[in-house]
């Protein structure tokens, strides 16, 4: 929750959402395309039964940077499932996007005065979704762990992002039921220690990802973005 500050000429504190601060250093890292008067602050946003969730911390660390929002007053339901729609959302919000220009989805089933609906496409237009079928994105639907790891690896490569081989490739269990379209992905991320097996060291790709879940890969991601 240890964040940067942007002071506009108007005395407003902005957050600066690309922060990261490195405790084994005491450096708060953060990128910013201008120069300005900045300041370090400390936005705890806190949750009641996020206590024992292992993505504790990059709850807080996304949540303090408005990059992701409770389920309801003091809530975030970390053993809750995401929407696809709510995932793009969360990319987008990460990318700095500037969603004015989305007004429209080439999807059927997304509504232009939906709250996703710009998020939607911004990743259809930058290529980090093409829907689950020709003209649907399936908004509502729970995104599984397959489509999500895609995603992110998507969202790397258009963040210009090279993640680390921080370590050595290691198959999965059911390596054989990952299909094609995520395979790369997949591999890529257990190498740059964004995700990790399953029980039994499945991947378990059509299992819906939880909240907790992909706070953590997001927070991780978000992080190696700043670094």
């Amino acid at each position: 929750a240890i964040i940067a500050y942007y002071i506009a000429d108007n005395g407003e504190l902005v957050k600066v959402t690309n922060s990261y601060y490195d405790a084994a250093t005491g450096t708060l890292v953060f990128k910013v395309s201008h120069f300005s008067q900045y300041a370090v602050g400390y936005a705890p946003i806190t949750f009641s039964d996020t206590s024992s969730s292992f993505a504790k911390s990059y709850i807080t660390y996304l949540a303090a940077r408005n990059m992701i929002n409770g389920t309801a007053e003091g809530q975030f339901s970390p053993n809750a499932q995401i929407t696809r729609a709510d995932f793009t959302l969360i990319l987008a919000r990460m990318a700095g996007a500037k969603l004015d220009g989305y007004k429209a989805s080439s999807f059927r089933d997304v509504k232009a005065d939906s709250y996703y609906a710009q998020s939607v496409g911004w990743a259809s237009e930058n290529g980090l979704t093409s829907g689950v079928s020709e003209g649907v994105f399936a908004p509502a639907v729970n995104i599984s762990r397959e489509q999500m790891v895609t995603m992110i690896a998507r969202f790397a490569a258009l963040q210009k992002l090279s993640l680390p081989q921080a370590l050595p490739a290691s198959a999965f269990a059911d390596a054989a039921e990952i299909p094609a379209f995520a395979v790369d992905a997949a591999k890529t991320l257990q190498q740059a220690g964004i995700i990790s097996g399953k029980s039994g060291n499945r991947f378990a790709p059509k299992d819906v990802a939880l909240r907790e879940e992909a706070a953590k890969m997001l927070g991780m991601l978000l992080q190696q973005i700043i670094k």
